[in-house]
């Protein structure tokens, strides 16, 4: 099966809201409260938060992603907040990774960071970066250069 993963716009996010928010609930539940569906949907449309959606050849989402910059003193991370598949494996997240790293490097960040709990370890093992380097465990903050 072929997948296309696409950068949403905030009108996009806007329209496909509705259809987006309950598994990206279920993605937040796993967290601190530190954020909402509702802060994620408000950043989104304010070009603060990014909403990637990953499409089948019918062009249903079948996987959604959020990420956002975070701007450190020496460097500029790209970190992916939230990460969903509906229906489909998480071997998706493969193609859906270059694009995410694509769009990092482009917009000026030289790592990637995926916050989340012990179990992220079994799904980023096997990603590497262009440059072949891999997510390393930091406090459960999995962090790539690229």
């Amino acid at each position: 099966m072929n997948f296309k993963t696409v950068l949403l716009t905030p009108e996009q996010v806007l329209k496909s809201w509705h259809l987006i928010e309950p598994d990206i609930e279920k993605a937040l539940a796993h967290g601190i409260d530190e954020m909402s569906t509702f802060d994620l949907f408000k950043q989104a449309l304010n070009s603060k938060v990014f909403v990637w959606a990953t499409l089948d050849e019918n062009n249903k989402i079948v996987g959604t992603s959020t990420s956002r910059f975070i701007n450190y003193d020496s460097t500029k991370t790209c970190q992916l907040i939230t990460h969903t598949t509906n229906g489909v494996s998480h071997q998706t997240i493969e193609q859906e990774h270059r694009v995410l790293e694509d769009f990092a490097k482009l917009n000026g960040c030289s790592h990637i960071q995926v916050w989340g709990r012990k179990g992220w370890e079994r799904r980023l093992q096997n990603l590497t970066s262009r440059q072949g380097n891999k997510y390393k465990t930091q406090y459960y903050v999995y962090d790539m250069e690229i």
